[in-house]
């Protein structure tokens, strides 16, 4: 495999459900490693919401592949931004949120559909003399659409208890370095004693004690 763009780069991925994991989903995909932040215990809100088959999430994979798992209760006191930079002034903070981070809208939740009409486009949709809404593609039209296949925008990956499954395709599409899917979507705290040890020098003792106090 020809050498990724992004290969030396580490993230950390501590954000949830959509948005901001699937732009760690994009610096994955190009080498990046992409450490998964989750709660312990329960992991990121995005496991426990459908579909399902054979109780496992059709959405997880798409969104956590390429990445590692580390369970870590962010929730206790320490290791904030400041401090993090104190020890590693290289390192870059981003925010990923629906209204940013000023301003009355800044602690609401930003999901598509609010964030559409909150823009004025949906305003803009349609016109008062006609239906409010038509028919375009289903989920299954696109699976079958002749551009989506030849755009590869569609993919299947194997997954280790589910065999074969679609997601979404890697993008962009770069043509001399393009992207590759190196690893499926861990398990919760899959990797936690992994990056530990190797990225934090961190002993078995030492590991055992934050699982103690509920941290990992």
């Amino acid at each position: 495999m020809a050498r990724l763009p992004l290969e030396g780069v580490k993230v950390l991925d501590v954000s949830t459900m959509i948005a901001a994991p699937f732009g760690a989903v994009l610096l994955g995909d190009f080498g990046a490693d992409v450490i998964k932040v989750e709660l312990p215990g329960k992991g990121d809100t995005l496991r426990h919401v459908g579909p399902f088959k054979d109780g496992e999430p059709l959405r997880w994979p798409g969104l956590a592949r390429n990445k590692r798992s580390l369970t870590l209760d962010l929730r206790k006191e320490g290791g904030g931004y400041e401090e993090l930079k104190r020890i590693n002034p290289k390192l870059v903070m981003i925010r990923v949120s629906g209204y940013g981070q000023t301003g009355p809208f800044r602690e609401k939740d930003g999901f598509g559909t609010p964030a559409t009409a909150f823009s004025g486009f949906t305003y803009l949709q349609g016109y008062p003399d006609r239906p409010p809404v038509s028919p375009i593609l289903s989920i299954k039209d696109i699976f079958e659409h002749p551009h989506y296949q030849a755009r590869e925008n569609i993919i299947e990956v194997a997954h280790p208890r589910l065999g074969k499954i679609k997601m979404p395709g890697i993008v962009p599409k770069f043509e001399k370095t393009p992207g590759a899917i190196r690893r499926t979507a861990p398990d919760l705290g899959e990797h936690t004693e992994e990056i530990l040890q190797t990225m934090l020098g961190m002993s078995k003792e030492d590991i055992e004690r934050l699982r103690e106090n509920e941290i990992i």
